[in-house]
């Protein structure tokens, strides 16, 4: 996981379905189908807004492709 100890979550967030449609590589309609069922590794709601964890998600789909027997360096 990276660092954010240092407070600055700025970079590390995606605020709003779009950017995290967006950093998946998806339509957003596919992306609200799959987070609202718990389906996106660190993609969660801040009261009414979709919020996601790009770190998170890194980390999720690279333990997930490992697991399978990808190679990731």
């Amino acid at each position: 996981m990276q660092n954010t100890e240092d407070g600055d979550l700025g970079h590390d967030l995606l605020l709003g379905m779009k950017a995290i449609a967006e950093f998946w590589g998806m339509p957003e309609r596919k992306a609200y189908y799959l987070a609202s069922r718990g389906l996106l590794p660190g993609v969660f709601q801040l009261g009414k807004q979709w919020t996601g964890c790009k770190s998170v998600s890194r980390d999720a789909v690279k333990a997930k492709a490992t697991a399978a027997g990808a190679l990731i360096p």
